[in-house]
């Protein structure tokens, strides 16, 4: 499946811009990733980015997009392990054949949670979770719904976790 029609949208990835749209339309869309409830994920091609795309788009969508892109954005620069963001856009959904919302981010190759068999190994993996959630709670983050096992990405080339979908987390006020 591809998408196509892509607004023109440059995003500045590790100081070179990108364009989304010569990406989605030169690789296409890649791997389905997952489904969420208000959107689904896929890696662009086999480049190393991956793109969430809404189910629809109205104000509450656009609102929770632009706070997974700030959250993101700054659990990754305070050093929490979490795909490295690069920006919202909009693109034609392969599901409604209409323009919605999405959000760019750099793709993990891993597995969720409820991906990986009970064990010592598992177990391992929710400790790893555990602090990557309590370090985010001490720079000031209510988690939301980090705990949902959907939301932990186990990288085994990396041999580390990334914490993804920032729909309900907040960044406390001080």
């Amino acid at each position: 499946m591809q998408v196509m029609n892509l607004d023109s949208l440059r995003l500045e990835v590790k100081n070179k811009m990108i364009n989304v749209e010569k990406l989605i339309e030169t690789e296409g869309l890649g791997r389905y990733i997952y489904e969420g409830s208000d959107g689904s994920v896929w890696r662009v091609g086999e480049t190393p980015y991956a793109i969430k795309i809404a189910h629809r788009d109205d104000a509450w969508i656009r609102r929770i997009l632009d706070n997974e892109w700030e959250i993101s954005r700054a659990l990754y620069h305070c050093k929490v392990s979490v795909p490295e963001p690069f920006g919202t856009t909009r693109v034609i959904s392969p599901y409604v054949n209409r323009e919605v919302p999405a959000y760019a981010m750099e793709y993990i190759d891993g597995q969720n949670l409820f991906q990986i068999e009970p064990g010592k190994f598992k177990n391992r993996i929710i400790r790893l979770r555990d602090e990557e959630v309590s370090a985010a709670k001490k720079m000031g983050f209510e988690t939301g719904d980090a705990y949902y096992p959907g939301n932990v990405i186990w990288c085994p080339s990396r041999e580390k976790i990334y914490l993804v979908d920032f729909t309900y987390w907040k960044r406390r006020e001080k």
